[in-house]
């Protein structure tokens, strides 16, 4: 390292184990991984070698920075480890990788005041510390891949929160979050939240969103409202059309789209008021392939529009709406061009379904095509309606 380390810090460490290099770490050991500021041991990692033999840091980036240097710890009683970190009063950053077991207690956790970012991934379910105590704390990310897990009640009073990633498969949008007025950065990749609040909006300092891998099919009015909203991640939900509101987003850079079941492109018109805008998708990068969006075909004429950024085609294309066309053949089955026949039978959704069966009777070819389109099969032969 460039610095030296304190000898009080290096007494600490000389406690816990021995220096091991990269190519010495072995499976089913527990390790110890630090970085030094101004001669104090400012980030520590601990890892169980078993889920990841590099090494426990190897998932974070830090920019300007050498290795870490790297210990084999020599007792596996979590207790006494977490007591001996209390030493490290200057400890800035605390990071566990597949650390604990579910009888491990991480209330001496809570205890380390000094901290300022906190992240845990783990295997195993845990009791969650509680940390009241860690007023500083800016940033926190929380990954539990085996369920059950439990929230401390703790984790609403952290108000300097910046940064905060929980992915635990939640089912429902965890409300302690909305407390956090600090936030520019939230991420909840990896749930089932199946909505959004409408009190989402009241967090105006966002900058980055990430809802990447859950169950949303839209998002609330109120999303106008994070202005300073930079980067935006609705990728693998269940976004059937982009949701209109994306468009009062001035300041959006990127947004990450891949992995829905888009009906058509005609929504993308709410994408293509900023230029600028990185349009993030599961589109084949190559005119030579057949381009889709999950299960959707893209015509002929749209893909070449979209590989030439010629966004005002791709928006002349899907004029008029899908849903004035199905008003308009409603009405007069005979007035539609052949291009409005064509995007009936293969853009039509539940909403414009519902507006020709007031009106048609259910022989009408379109019809039929179009419930046929609709139409889930079930295991036992039968079939429903989206």
């Amino acid at each position: 390292m460039s610095q030296n380390i304190s000898e009080k810090d290096q007494k600490t460490l000389n406690s816990l184990g021995s220096h091991v290099s990269p190519q010495e770490i072995q499976k089913n050991k527990l390790y110890l991984a630090y970085y030094i500021t101004d001669g104090l041991v400012d980030i520590i990692f601990l890892w169980n070698s078993t889920i990841n033999t590099n090494s426990g840091y190897s998932v974070i980036n830090f920019k300007n920075r050498k290795r870490p240097q790297t210990i084999q710890l020599t007792s596996n009683d979590k207790t006494e480890i977490l007591k001996t970190l209390q030493n490290f009063q200057h400890l800035d950053s605390l990071y566990f990788q597949n650390f604990f077991i579910p009888t491990d207690s991480l209330e001496l956790i809570g205890d380390l005041i000094g901290l300022k970012k906190f992240s845990i991934t783990n295997r195993n379910p845990i009791i969650f510390p509680n940390l009241k105590k860690l007023s500083k704390l800016t940033e926190v990310r929380i990954t539990i891949s085996k369920k059950p897990f439990q929230f401390s009640k703790s984790l609403k009073n952290l108000q300097n929160l910046e940064k905060f990633h929980i992915g635990t498969d939640l089912r429902k949008f965890p409300e302690f979050i909305l407390n956090f007025k600090k936030l520019t950065y939230l991420s909840l990749q990896s749930n089932s939240i199946p909505s959004i609040p409408e009190s989402i909006g009241d967090l105006r300092n966002l900058r980055e969103m990430n809802l990447y891998n859950n169950e949303l099919s839209s998002l609330p009015h109120s999303i106008k409202n994070l202005k300073n909203l930079t980067r935006l991640n609705i990728g693998r939900n269940n976004f059937t059309r982009i949701p209109e509101n994306i468009k009062h987003l001035k300041n959006l850079e990127s947004i990450d789209i891949s992995y829905n079941p888009f009906v058509s492109l005609e929504s993308f018109r709410y994408l293509f008021f900023n230029p600028a805008l990185t349009i993030i998708s599961d589109f084949a990068s190559s005119k030579n392939y057949k381009l889709s969006i999950g299960g959707l075909t893209i015509p002929k004429e749209v893909k070449n529009y979209w590989h030439e950024k010629n966004y005002e085609g791709i928006m002349q294309y899907y004029t008029p709406p899908i849903i004035e066309i199905a008003q308009k053949y409603a009405h007069n089955p005979k007035s539609l061009t052949h291009h409005e026949l064509k995007r009936l039978e293969t853009e039509v959704t539940e909403k414009e379904r519902r507006i020709l069966e007031l009106t048609l009777p259910k022989n009408d070819p379109i019809l039929r095509i179009i419930n046929e389109k609709l139409k889930i099969e079930l295991s036992n032969g039968f079939g429903l309606m989206r």
